[in-house]
């Protein structure tokens, strides 16, 4: 494996932390209400939706992650890709 190949799978893996994949917060039949919501789509739940924490998580990041985390692995893989060709 050459360093470019170790590079672009730490970048994956650090791609899996920022997405919350394999996150868990709270138990199994843990639930929460949604209370309020300040802004946003129904993408972040409605208020009154009763959900498990690590959705309520996993959706109130997901922008934050994907804006300034997820997209910048994704574009450093794709240069490190094409660097191997």
């Amino acid at each position: 494996m050459t360093k470019i190949d170790r590079i672009i799978k730490k970048l994956k893996e650090a791609k899996r932390a920022a997405t919350l994949e394999n996150a868990s917060f709270g138990f199994p039949n843990d639930r929460i209400e949604i209370k309020k919501v300040h802004f946003g789509d129904n993408d972040k739940g409605r208020v009154g939706d009763v959900i498990h924490p690590t959705e309520y998580i996993r959706n109130i990041t997901r922008l934050h992650h994907k804006t300034w985390i997820i997209n910048p692995i994704n574009e450093a893989v794709k240069l490190l890709t094409s660097m191997k060709r």
